[in-house]
């Protein structure tokens, strides 16, 4: 007997600002993502270094660019989508706060 996945439910992150790390392809998916599941732009931050990603981050989906300070002192959920060799020198920084959910 095979179960069918169920689908993940959006419910715990209602009303909760979502910082996003990295808005390459991985960041990018996680942005569409949410925003197809109906989380608003408003209710995302993204950290991300270079221009032309932090331009797409906004424009398509309303996302706000921030400081990596900043998504750890907003967020309560940051999500990491950056290559497993540049998560180390994000991660061991000294503004990730320990209420955030990685």
């Amino acid at each position: 007997m095979t179960l069918a996945p169920r689908p993940l439910s959006l419910a715990p992150l209602r009303g909760k600002t979502i910082g996003i790390i990295g808005a390459g392809n991985m960041g990018q998916a996680l942005l569409r993502g949410l925003r197809t599941a109906g989380v608003p732009g408003r209710g995302l931050l993204v950290v991300e270094p270079r221009p032309t990603a932090r331009r797409m981050a906004t424009r398509r989906y309303g996302a706000r660019v921030v400081s990596l300070r900043e998504a750890a002192r907003r967020c309560p959920v940051l999500l990491v989508a950056v290559k497993p060799q540049q998560a180390l020198g994000v991660l061991d920084g000294p503004c990730i706060a320990a209420h955030c959910l990685l």
